[in-house]
């Protein structure tokens, strides 16, 4: 329900002080009538915002007007997607794409992204400082959108990338396509059922993982000390499951040489932190 919101009206780090999208967008809410859940994501565009509206069940009955109407009023709103489990409804602009490092990058509204983009860069800058100058074959394990995989194969290095959602590894084969990169190959599916034969398949001078909160799945630490590679760099947005894991490959013989912290969400307890 709309009047449990609690009212945020700004957030330093997505919005300038001087725009008024939260205010906007809970004026809209207000006028939804009848769905009292509903899960809204606001993304940054070049030219303002992109609005991904989620309701478990069906479409309010007014919110395809309220939304058309929102995008001719609201100067800064420019697009609109209103999803349920059945359908999705795209209105103006919703095509949503990053720049990062060099690369132009489009990803989807619906999967997992950063959403503090200077401090993301400070991160891809230190991997690629702390991949090996003479690195030929990278493996890019949880590799999304394939950042990470595209910066090093830009680099010059032979990368493969793994990831386990499929809409999300066709949106980085187009992106590999769209920069023109040609040195990096994909492939669909869970890390602890690929890895094994991917390290039977080539060497690698450079693994790079980057698990959920979760952590690497154990099969995945397996193979890594049966068939070590040289050089891992991990990223991990939870301290805890970050510890677990490297107490396993510290007893399987890998040696820990930087750990640096990376404040994604300044004034909370999170915390990113790369090995």
């Amino acid at each position: 329900n709309h009047d449990d919101f609690i009212e945020v009206k700004q957030c330093p780090i997505f919005i300038d002080k001087n725009e008024t999208v939260l205010q906007e967008l809970q004026q809209f809410l207000s006028q939804i009538q009848g769905e009292e859940h509903a899960h809204v994501r606001i993304f940054k565009r070049q030219d303002g915002y992109l609005l991904l509206f989620q309701f478990p069940q069906e479409l309010p009955k007014n919110l395809l007007s309220l939304a058309q109407k929102a995008l001719s009023n609201t100067s800064s709103w420019k697009g609109i997607i209103l999803s349920t489990p059945q359908k999705t409804m795209k209105i103006g602009k919703t095509e949503c794409m990053l720049d990062i490092l060099g690369l132009k990058l489009q990803f989807s509204p619906f999967g997992f992204i950063q959403n503090h983009t200077e401090q993301s860069e400070n991160i891809y800058r230190y991997i690629l400082e702390h991949t090996p100058k003479k690195a030929v074959r990278a493996l890019d394990l949880y590799c999304g959108i394939g950042v990470t995989s595209l910066l090093m194969a830009k680099a010059g290095i032979e990368t493969t990338g793994i990831e386990s959602h499929s809409d999300t590894v066709e949106m980085a084969k187009q992106n590999a396509i769209d920069n023109g990169i040609k040195n990096v190959t994909y492939h669909c599916g869970k890390a602890e059922s690929l890895i094994g034969s991917l390290l039977k398949k080539a060497s690698y001078d450079i693994a790079l993982l980057n698990p959920p909160r979760t952590g690497l799945d154990q099969a995945v630490i397996t193979q890594l000390l049966a068939t070590p590679i040289p050089r891992l760099i991990y990223v991990s947005c939870m301290p805890s499951t970050l510890a677990r894991d490297l107490r396993l490959f510290l007893e399987g013989g890998y040696q820990i040489e930087k750990v640096q912290g990376f404040d994604m969400f300044p004034q909370t307890t999170h915390v990113e932190t790369v090995v």
